[in-house]
């Protein structure tokens, strides 16, 4: 009999991209088809919706890539819409995360900790920094 699959581990070069401007209904599952094509290990559950005071989700997430060029690839999804919303992109190694995680349970994300992946805009231009 086949041994069942280990559970998935992120590696040492794993990333993380935060998401910001999502419409307030999206999913973990919505987040999956926005990044189509791209590698997520962990697929709907490496995805962290943020929450806001009314424990609600604020239209920010964290999603979690195998690899540092896996993240880099996906950048392409900046700006581009979800649902009706523009979301803009900005990339996390892996030593952010495991900040975040260790003063933070992973399905309750407050904003409070979380750094700014800058404006939403699908204009074309960059936010200047």
């Amino acid at each position: 009999a086949a041994a069942a699959p280990p559970s998935v581990a992120l590696g040492e070069g794993y990333s993380v991209v935060k998401l910001r401007g999502l419409p307030f209904n999206a999913t973990p599952e919505m987040v999956v088809q926005f990044f189509g094509g791209f590698e997520l290990p962990m697929g709907a559950a490496g995805v962290h919706m943020v929450l806001g005071p009314n424990g609600r989700p604020n239209g920010e997430a964290f999603v979690e890539f195998g690899t540092e060029e896996a993240a880099d690839a996906a950048m392409v999804k900046d700006r581009q819409t979800l649902g009706s919303r523009c979301a803009a992109a900005a990339q996390f190694g892996a030593q952010f995360w495991r900040a975040i995680r260790r003063n933070s349970d992973r399905t309750s994300l407050t904003p409070s900790a979380l750094p700014s992946a800058g404006t939403s805009s699908c204009s074309g231009r960059r936010p200047s920094r």
